[in-house]
């Protein structure tokens, strides 16, 4: 049963706050459920069409979809887990603003790069994704910023990159810029294995 977002920050505000505003930080998918109506209420628009006139058109990227309660999207590849496929009818449209979108690998690095790029944002805006970032989940090597990640160097790892990865039911992705190649990379996986490592072996190829 898929939740509206308006149910799921409802849900939400019922529960006490973890700690107090301006105290410290923590991520919250909620956080971007509420962006999401934000987006919508200013543009008087769904976040779905709002992703079409706002990112998708500018950047000529017809892959990249908003998600849609009963809307299937064309070519969508279905989500899998435990290596079986997750049902037909699977609510992928309920993350709403922390992940309602479909698109393909080359679609989320020409977003990358436009938001780094100061396409899609102001250059102003986008130093402030990258300041005062903090752990997540208490690991030092990888920071969160203002819907920005920036994983430090790690073992095994291909050094230090800038951009987000996370994923949706059946489903994983990361996008990164890497400085020191310099080169944007994604991958993206229809199962829930990490996608980073995914990155990290492409890289590696890469290199050799």
């Amino acid at each position: 049963m898929a939740h509206s977002p308006e149910s799921l920050v409802a849900t939400a505000a019922e529960h006490a706050n973890l700690f107090c505003p301006g105290a410290t930080w923590a991520y919250s998918n909620t956080g971007y459920v509420m962006l999401g109506l934000i987006v919508e209420r200013c543009h008087d628009a769904s976040l779905a069409e709002v992703i079409a006139a706002e990112i998708a058109g500018p950047l000529g990227l017809r892959g990249l979809v908003g998600q849609r309660a009963g809307v299937a999207a064309l070519g969508l590849v279905r989500g899998h887990k435990d290596r079986a496929p997750l049902p037909a009818d699977t609510h992928y449209e309920a993350p709403h603003g922390a992940g309602s979108i479909a698109a393909g690998a080359g679609d989320l690095v020409r977003v990358l790069h436009a938001v780094l790029a100061g396409r899609l944002v102001t250059a102003q805006t986008v130093t402030r994704m990258l300041e005062d970032m903090a752990p997540m989940f208490d690991d030092p090597s990888l920071r969160y910023g203002r819907g920005m990640m920036f994983y430090e160097k790690v073992p095994g790892g291909p050094g230090r990159m800038v951009g987000h990865s996370g994923g949706a039911l059946g489903a994983r992705a990361i996008v990164a810029y890497l400085p020191a190649e310099p080169a944007y990379v994604a991958v993206m996986f229809n199962d829930e294995r990490p996608a980073e490592a995914g990155l990290w072996a492409l890289v590696q190829a890469a290199r050799g």
